[in-house]
């Protein structure tokens, strides 16, 4: 729908040639005020804007119609993207973390190994027999053995129980803590 905002007669300067039809026909594109609902035209005879007729060719280039939908897809790829790149980022450092932090704790079971390198002087183990069973528990096995044909007490951990290995040796390695009715720690 076409509505007519001013119509009448004005003082042209410029150009005299572009006014001198007789018809008034619109030939340029419309102008971007109102959104491109403004256009021009001009004739030099008298009531000749009383009707006026279209004669412009739209450019190949997208209207502004046109173009507002591809400025929504626009702004919303962006926003995916962005989204996406975040949400990758945060997975990587989230892996990055759990990896440094599983080398952190390796690194602190590696010194739990290095720690638990015999100091004491070493001893054959290849005479230690192994000859009862006297119980089995939730940490490991104690049996009854003999070591160079003395009676000891021999207490198996399990691999998954080697920190409380690690924890008994130190209670045992404590200064002073001698008495005869606490077994005595010889070697690990």
């Amino acid at each position: 729908e076409i509505r007519l905002v001013k119509q009448g007669c004005w003082t042209y300067i410029g150009d005299q040639q572009d006014c001198h039809d007789d018809r008034c026909v619109v030939t340029t594109t419309p102008s971007q005020i109102q959104n491109g609902t403004y256009r021009f035209c001009c004739c030099s005879t008298n009531m000749c804007n009383v009707n006026f007729t279209e004669n412009w060719v739209p450019s190949p280039t997208s209207t502004t119609q046109e173009q507002q939908p591809l400025h929504r897809d626009e702004a919303i790829f962006i926003a995916l993207a962005s989204v996406s790149i975040a949400a990758v980022l945060i997975v990587a450092l989230f892996f990055g973390y759990r990896m440094m932090m599983g080398e952190c704790k390796q690194g602190l079971h590696n010194m739990d190994m290095i720690e638990a390198a015999p100091s004491e002087p070493s001893l054959d183990l290849d005479s230690l027999k192994l000859l009862e069973l006297i119980g089995r528990g939730r940490y490991g096995s104690v049996y009854k053995g003999s070591l160079d044909e003395r009676p000891v007490a021999v207490k198996v951990f399990t691999y998954a129980n080697r920190q409380n290995f690690v924890n008994e040796r130190s209670i045992y390695r404590i200064p002073l803590l001698e008495h005869e009715n606490i077994a005595r720690f010889i070697v690990g």
